[in-house]
Order: C-alpha cells, then structure tokens, then sequence
C-alpha cells in the first residue's frame, strides 16, 4: 500500500504585490506538490485603510506534500520570510489507495 506524508499550513500575508506567487514558488523550487489551497477572511483583523481603500486580511489554509519531515521545516522557514503569521496545523501520513488518513502519533 503507497503512502505519503502531508502537511497543513495556515498563514496570513503581508498585503503585497504577488504575495500568494512568492509563497507557492517556496513549494514548487523545492518540487513539492500543492494538493489544495483554501482561503478565509481572518477574524483578527476587519481591514486596513490604505489609501483611502479597505484591504482585508485572509488566511490561507494549504495542503502540501513534503518528500521528508526534514523538508517541512526547510518550507516553513522560507514560506515564513512572506507570512505576517504562520502556523503548522498537522504532519501526516495519508493513503493515497483508499480514502482512511492515518495519523502520525506525535
């Protein structure tokens, strides 16, 4: 039976130009493989005024597909250089032949 390890990221961004780009070349300059990106309008924070306009924060869940749990820390450390914040949410193993998610014991 295959087996591969996921993880789940949340984070919140800097309210740049390409901001989402800089975070998912992270991945793909490391050959790592995006399986779903979702976003939410974060509750900490309503928006900001910046020149006259209202720039809403969102956080950004993501689910990626790291070769080792070495490489994960390697990502997080350069996806982070982007994020105002960022936090891990799981590491796990998912079998890929049925659709059971089995958890790695921490």
């Amino acid at each position: 039976q295959t087996s591969t390890l996921k993880c789940t990221l949340a984070i919140t961004m800097h309210n740049e130009a390409q901001g989402l780009f800089k975070v998912l070349s992270c991945f793909a300059l490391r050959g790592m493989n995006v399986t779903k990106l979702d976003s939410r309008p974060s509750s900490s924070a309503l928006g900001t005024v910046l020149q006259d306009t209202v720039h809403w924060e969102y956080v950004f869940f993501l689910d990626f597909e790291p070769k080792d749990e070495n490489a994960i820390d390697v990502v997080v450390a350069n996806v982070g250089e982007f994020c105002s914040s960022l936090r891990i949410l799981g590491v796990y193993q998912a079998n890929l032949k049925s659709s059971t998610v089995q958890l790695r014991n921490s």
